[in-house]
């Protein structure tokens, strides 16, 4: 069924597929679950005009999947790139800004532990 999804209606498509890769991550298919992760983050970069409200949150959602296949270093350096976007943006005093900075703090924490 998403594998014939029609990404021109990108709102959809990506909700789709973020929706999609959650689900799955959550029942611990993790790799099946990234990859529909990385589809609608794909599709939702692709946008004209970027809706960065939507797209951060989808990037966290990425990085926790990667955290859950302990694959931290990854997992750094796009929740970086979510804080960044996001304090870019959305401004430092926006929710989803806090969100992207406490998620890359607990990911920090995570690495400097497995040292």
């Amino acid at each position: 069924m998403y594998e014939s999804l029609n990404t021109q209606n990108s709102v959809f498509a990506v909700g789709a597929f973020v929706t999609l890769g959650s689900v799955l991550m959550k029942r611990g298919k993790l790799i099946e679950g990234e990859s529909f992760l990385r589809r609608g983050l794909d599709v939702s970069e692709k946008q004209a005009q970027k809706n960065y409200a939507r797209i951060i949150p989808n990037w966290i959602a990425l990085t926790e999947n990667l955290v859950a296949q302990k694959r931290i270093a990854e997992a750094q350096i796009l929740s970086q790139r979510a804080v960044d976007n996001a304090q870019a943006h959305l401004g430092e005093g926006n929710s989803i800004t806090k969100n992207a900075v406490e998620n890359l703090a607990k990911i920090n924490k995570i690495a400097t532990t497995k040292r």
